[in-house]
């Protein structure tokens, strides 16, 4: 997929990775397609999705590394979502592939976030 080392994957080259995998361009019809979800969105546009009963491939971007102009972070799977009693705080659900459980991500917490959808 492109890894670049300190920068690690670039998320142009996802797609790649995926056209790979399935042998077939997301265009080519029926084996898969996809959605990009480009970051500022609400967490109402992911929650939405998510209600499609389909994962996004989800890059986490926590603070910007000022030396190499970057946003620090991850890519994960998410899977699904979850409020706070009084609806306020929004929280995703991710696994990352480094452990054989789950977490929640609060929202408020990424600088920033976008994924690609079925």
């Amino acid at each position: 997929m492109g890894y670049e080392a300190g920068s690690g994957i670039d998320a142009s080259n996802v797609l790649k990775g995926y056209e790979e995998f399935f042998g077939v361009a997301a265009r080519d019809g029926g084996t898969w397609n996809y959605k990009y979800i480009p970051s500022g969105v609400l967490f109402d546009t992911y929650k939405s999705e998510l209600n499609t009963n389909c994962p996004i491939h989800f890059h986490l971007r926590t603070t910007r590394d000022t030396e190499a102009s970057n946003y620090q972070g991850h890519a994960v799977m998410l899977f699904g979502y979850a409020d706070d009693t009084s609806g306020r705080n929004h929280y995703y659900f991710v696994m990352d592939g480094w452990n054989n459980y789950g977490r929640f991500v609060h929202h408020g917490y990424l600088a920033k976030k976008f994924g690609l959808a079925k």
